[in-house]
């Protein structure tokens, strides 16, 4: 049976209405940072892979951390500023050879070398079937999920037109639509979000042996987010 516990999270202030894009990232890069600390106080050694990486400031500060990151994504590396913009990407990387970049949806992104998996932002912007075999693939190995966690009852959620209720998805949830646009899918089927029950029984169904919770969960425009950390280290 699958082990749930929680874990404390940082003295991170979050305002009581969903920030921005920018403001959140960089509250969610302080809550990562604290992650890190916390569950692997010494990395040095592993190789993490960072997938869906986006603009990559997660993986910057793994790398920063000490362990050695691969960074994927679909899409040329981009940043908050210039999404919001709809300027280019991103061109130039840092010259870290224990930082390297795979332009690769990570839907199809061989997981085997790895020690550690992140899914930070990625996991609600794929279909029920895409999440449930990328948990497939990373049960029995650490992994760090921050997501987005439907709650029908929140007013955002409700207020929301592009999320409608997942009627026969097999889990409590919703889908929702997405846009095409650097916060969204690469592509632009449908995601799946579920409810924070459905995703810990996606977690069991998965094989995973463990999830920690962090707690307090935060918040976005849409409602309520969390940081998980499946199959972590005792």
């Amino acid at each position: 049976m699958m082990q749930t516990r929680f874990l404390e999270g940082p003295a991170v202030r979050w305002p009581d209405e969903a920030p921005g894009p920018v403001r959140a990232t960089s509250l969610r890069l302080r809550s990562f940072d604290h992650l890190l600390r916390q569950v692997w106080p010494v990395p040095q050694g592993l190789h993490a892979v960072d997938l869906g990486a986006g603009h990559g400031m997660f993986a910057a500060r793994a790398r920063r951390h000490g362990f050695r990151v691969t960074a994927v994504d679909a899409r040329d590396r981009w940043t908050p500023a210039e999404a919001i913009a709809g300027a280019a990407p991103v061109t130039g990387q840092e010259d870290d050879p224990d930082l390297v970049w795979v332009k690769e949806d990570a839907r199809d992104h061989d997981l085997a070398p790895y020690d550690v998996i992140f899914i930070i932002g990625l996991i609600y912007h794929l279909p029920l079937a895409a999440q449930l075999d990328l948990l497939s693939r990373c049960a029995g190995r650490p992994t760090v999920v921050d997501t987005e966690i439907f709650d029908a009852a929140d007013p955002a959620a409700r207020a929301c037109e592009r999320l409608s209720p997942a009627i026969g998805a097999g889990f409590d949830g919703a889908f929702m639509r997405e846009t095409g646009n650097h916060w969204s899918a690469a592509d632009l089927t449908d995601s799946f979000w579920p409810t924070q029950d459905a995703f810990l029984a996606m977690c069991a169904q998965a094989g995973c042996q463990s999830v920690a919770m962090v707690d307090p969960p935060y918040r976005s425009r849409f409602g309520p987010r969390r940081w998980f950390v499946l199959d972590g280290p005792e």
